[in-house]
C-alpha cells in the first residue's frame, strides 16, 4: 500500500486536517488489528480491514480505492462494506463525479450506482456496538429456545445416566446465560442510547 495523499480541506469532523499524510505501516496495522478484531468475533477478516482501512485513512476511499489498495476481490469488497453499512459501521459520502473501474459498471451497490460513492468509518463507539447488538446479538438471543430444545434433544439420547446428566447441567447453564442476555441486552441499548441506521 502506497503512501496517501493529502487530505481535502474540510469542515468535517471525520477528516483529518489539509496536508494530513499517514505511514503505508500505521495503515498496514490498522487493516490487520481490525482483521483480526473481527475474525475473533466470527465475521469475514476481510470486513475488518476494510474497516481498518477506512480508519487509517485521512479522507474517504472509493470501492475501487478499497479493493485495490487491500487486493481484495470486487466481490468481497461489496460484500464487507455492505456488512459494515448494515451494522453502521461506514458512512457513505460521495463526491459527484464518475467511479472508474467494473464495480459501478456491473450495479454493484456499494460502488453508488455509477456515481463516485466514497466510505468513511463510523467513530462513535454507540454506533459501533449498537449496530452489532442490533445485527448479530439479538437474533442469537432471541432464536435460543428453538436452538435450546434441540439440544435438549440431543442430550436425551447421551449414552450414559452420566453423560445425560452432564449434558443437562451444560444445558441449564445456557439457558441461564440466555435468560441473562435477555435481561442484559434492553440495558445496554438504554445505555447506549438511540442508534441511527445505516
Amino acid at each position: 500500500m502506497s503512501r496517501l495523499p493529502p487530505a481535502p480541506a474540510s469542515d468535517d469532523p471525520y477528516l483529518a486536517a489539509p496536508g494530513a499524510e499517514v505511514t503505508a505501516e500505521f495503515q498496514q496495522a490498522c487493516v490487520e488489528f481490525f482483521g483480526d478484531v473481527v475474525h475473533a468475533l466470527g465475521v469475514p477478516r476481510s470486513v475488518g480491514q476494510i474497516y481498518g482501512l477506512l480508519y487509517a485513512s485521512p479522507q474517504p476511499l472509493s470501492f475501487t480505492d478499497i479493493a485495490e489498495k487491500l487486493d481484495i476481490s470486487r466481490g468481497s469488497t461489496s460484500q464487507g462494506l455492505q456488512a459494515l453499512k448494515e451494522l453502521g459501521a461506514v458512512v457513505p459520502v460521495g463526491d459527484g463525479s464518475r467511479e472508474q473501474g467494473a464495480g459501478s459498471r456491473n450495479g454493484n451497490p456499494a460502488a453508488g450506482g455509477g456515481q463516485r460513492q466514497l466510505f468513511q468509518p463510523q467513530l462513535e463507539l454507540r454506533q459501533l456496538v449498537g449496530g452489532l447488538l442490533r445485527e448479530k446479538v439479538t437474533p442469537l438471543v432471541n432464536e435460543g429456545p428453538g436452538r435450546l430444545k434441540r439440544l435438549r434433544e440431543l442430550a436425551e439420547s447421551s449414552p450414559t445416566p452420566a453423560g445425560k446428566k452432564f449434558a443437562e447441567k451444560r444445558l441449564a447453564k445456557l439457558d441461564t446465560w440466555r435468560r441473562q442476555m435477555r435481561l442484559l441486552l434492553p440495558l445496554l441499548k438504554t445505555i447506549l442510547g438511540p442508534v441511527r441506521r445505516a
